[in-house]
């Protein structure tokens, strides 16, 4: 009776940490992000406080996202949904991301980016 009340505790913890591991995993979309165009680079930033940034290499912002602030991706969905100025909300699609390389289409656009 007690090798068998050891066993559940310890497979329970084992499956405790698990969720606790699946549930609290960063996504892979968190970090920097670069692709390099005819003129400059661009980088596109997204913090795990749900922080997001989109600058050409120079400092300047990339179209008008100097005015979104925040970011919720759903990954079920593929969908970023950016916070904005003035509580505009943009989206970005998000076609694949991995450990390497991050594919979005933006303005009906394919972007590759590479992770730095």
């Amino acid at each position: 009776m007690k090798k068998i009340r050891i066993i559940l505790v310890i497979l329970t913890m084992v499956i405790a940490s698990t969720i606790i591991y699946l549930f609290s995993r960063p996504s892979l979309l968190v970090g920097t992000w670069v692709r390099t165009t005819e003129v400059d680079t661009e980088h596109i930033n997204f913090y795990k406080n749900h922080n997001f940034s989109y600058y050409y290499g120079v400092g300047s912002p990339v179209g008008d996202y100097d005015l979104c602030s925040k970011y919720a991706y759903n990954e079920k969905e593929k969908l970023i949904k950016l916070e904005c100025y003035e509580g505009v909300l943009d989206e970005i699609k998000v076609e694949s991301v991995s450990s390497k390389q991050l594919i979005i289409i933006i303005d009906q656009e394919k972007l590759v980016f590479e992770r730095k």
